[in-house]
């Protein structure tokens, strides 16, 4: 009978994973739109107007919606116009149905459910900052915002072994000090060095790890960052902002994203002590 849970709740897990990876695609592509258009959008919004093909404009029906198995039926092609739609989208709910079963297949019965169920939407959070950043180069407050409630919410209710004093206090410290680093680059250098949101998600990370892992999360995150600066600068890469390129007044030459690195580093630590361990 164990077994039987053990397998039923892993498919429940892939299915809700499929579709929270559909709905990751939506916030990824409609979120910064939102934000760079703010009181100029008009109804725009996470929920509305209903999914259109970025070519034809025709409206997606419901049955053209369904993860995965939608864009196979299609052979990855809009219906109206047969123009093609983007691998990303049954890939990311294909990243997102496995990982939330992978996750529940080997830590359903080690862990209580709720704390699981915290990590993949911290996961889930960090996978939109990952790509919204590394497009747009920023970090939307709202995403920051929303892994700090996370986070305080986690040790609240215990679900990670953080006290909210632990959690209250690692937030309020790294920010301040990384707000510390930024004004002394900006003052030295006369340039900026790390952004808003970069402070706001290391404080965000905090609230999960507690004080003595800081700088664990520091240390991870600047290998990372490295990492990611090798990758960017290997293939040449160039984020096309299209429209939207006129709210940029930096120089994206020697501007590397630096919320992708910080994003890793707050999943693996959040994995290795409240997962794993």
């Amino acid at each position: 009978m164990l077994e039987f849970i053990h397998y039923y709740y892993t498919v429940i897990a892939i299915i809700i994973g499929c579709c929270v990876g559909s709905f990751i695609n939506v916030v990824i592509y409609r979120l910064p739109i939102i934000i760079f258009t703010r009181g100029e959008a008009g109804n725009f919004s996470l929920s509305f107007p209903g999914s259109r093909c970025p070519t034809c404009k025709n409206k997606v029906y419901k049955r053209d919606n369904i993860p995965i198995l939608s864009w196979l039926i299609l052979k990855g092609k809009c219906r109206h116009c047969h123009c093609p739609i983007s691998k990303l989208y049954p890939l990311s709910e294909f990243i997102f149905g496995f990982f939330f079963g992978l996750v529940i297949f080997y830590y359903y019965f080690d862990r209580e459910l709720a704390t699981l169920v915290m990590f993949l939407g911290l996961c889930s959070v960090c996978y939109v900052i990952f790509f919204i950043d590394l497009k747009w180069l920023i970090i939307p407050d709202e995403l920051n915002y929303l892994l700090i409630w996370l986070g305080l919410l986690s040790s609240v209710m215990s679900w990670t072994n953080i006290t909210p004093l632990q959690s209250v206090t690692s937030c309020m410290l790294v920010w301040s000090v990384i707000k510390i680093v930024i004004w002394g680059f900006k003052l030295s250098t006369g340039k900026d060095g790390l952004g808003d949101g970069d402070a706001k998600l290391f404080a965000a990370g905090a609230t999960f790890i507690g004080l003595f892992a800081i700088p664990w999360l520091i240390l991870l995150s600047v290998l990372f960052g490295l990492l990611t600066y090798l990758v960017v600068r290997s293939v040449n890469y160039r984020p096309d902002r299209g429209e939207f390129a006129e709210y940029y007044d930096i120089d994206e030459k020697s501007y590397i994203p630096f919320g992708p690195a910080i994003c890793l580093a707050i999943m693996v630590l959040v994995f290795y002590f409240h997962i794993m361990m």
